[in-house]
C-alpha cells in the first residue's frame, strides 16, 4: 500500500463524523438529522424505489447542523439530505 500512498493523498477528502444518542422521548423537530425511523419527506415527494420495489431509509442529515462541522466548505448551509439503499 506504501506505493499508493500519493494516490490516496490525492483522493482523501475531509469527513464529518456523525455520533448517535439514545432516541428523544419527543419527536425531533422536522429536518433534524437521525438514524432509522421515517424521513420527512415533503408533500408530494413519493417514496423513493428501485425497479417497483421500495427503498430502505438508512438516515436523514440536517445540512444546517452538518455544514457547521465542514471545513472544506463542500456541503450546502440548509436543507436535508435523505440516504436511501435498495435491496438488489
Amino acid at each position: 500500500l506504501e506505493s499508493l500512498a500519493d494516490v490516496f493523498d490525492l483522493l482523501a477528502e475531509p469527513a464529518i463524523r456523525m455520533r448517535t444518542r439514545d432516541a428523544a422521548t419527543e419527536p425531533l423537530p422536522i429536518g433534524s438529522s437521525f438514524l432509522g425511523g421515517l424521513p420527512d419527506l415533503p408533500d408530494g415527494v413519493a417514496w423513493p424505489e428501485v425497479e417497483g420495489a421500495p427503498m430502505e431509509f438508512l438516515l436523514q442529515v440536517d445540512l444546517a447542523e452538518a455544514s457547521r462541522h465542514d471545513r472544506s466548505g463542500a456541503l450546502p448551509k440548509e436543507g436535508v439530505l435523505q440516504f436511501f439503499c435498495g435491496r438488489k
